[in-house]
């Protein structure tokens, strides 16, 4: 529950729809920390489908998805695992997502945006090519970003999403260790 960041009402009926067992909704009003977290689930489902339609609908995103096809994706693998592109853009991130309705502070919380000196936002992701992390439970937590600009001046070939209210970096490589190590021992029976 700690490490995806979920109540333990959403870790019972995540245990119980991989069981088959069905359990009846209960209408309840979530409390405030649920309803954050849900509100930077939906950021960062929200990021990964802008992320998407700049790769496969934007002039810019041809370039990337050269990238992608040159090193053999396929466009099934391209929409199957989420792929995109963050514009070359000081704020193209954030001018799209404030005016869905997102909060400057919630978009920074998720580690989508980052403040300038100014006081002003900017994105986080800019020029590369990202891959979404997924939580346990499918839902968008965070992203991977390559470098595919000869002149993009940030540090490092790849940069990661910074630890966030739902994104535990040392929880989700063990979760995916722990994963990994129950695959194994299934696949050796």
């Amino acid at each position: 529950m700690e490490m995806d960041k979920v109540s333990f009402v959403e870790a019972v009926r995540s245990l119980a729809a991989k069981s088959g067992i069905t359990i009846p909704e209960e209408s309840r009003l979530m409390t405030k920390e649920q309803t954050e977290f849900e509100n930077y689930y939906a950021i960062c489902r929200f990021a990964g489908m802008h992320f998407f339609r700049n790769l496969t609908e934007s002039d810019e995103g041809k370039e990337a998805l050269q990238y992608f096809y040159k090193r053999g994706f396929s466009d099934e693998t391209i929409r199957t695992f989420g792929l995109g592109y963050a514009m070359n853009s000081w704020d193209a991130f954030v001018t799209k997502a404030q005016a869905e309705g997102f909060k400057a502070e919630d978009i920074t919380k998720v580690g989508l945006a980052r403040s300038a000196r100014d006081g002003s936002l900017y994105d986080y992701f800019r020029g590369r090519i990202m891959f979404p992390i997924l939580s346990t439970q499918g839902r968008v937590i965070g992203f991977g970003a390559r470098k595919i600009r000869e002149d993009d001046t940030i540090a490092g070939k790849y940069i990661n999403s910074p630890e966030t209210p739902i994104y535990n970096k040392s929880a989700y490589c063990m979760d995916c260790f722990m994963q990994k190590i129950l695959f194994d021992r299934k696949t050796m029976h």
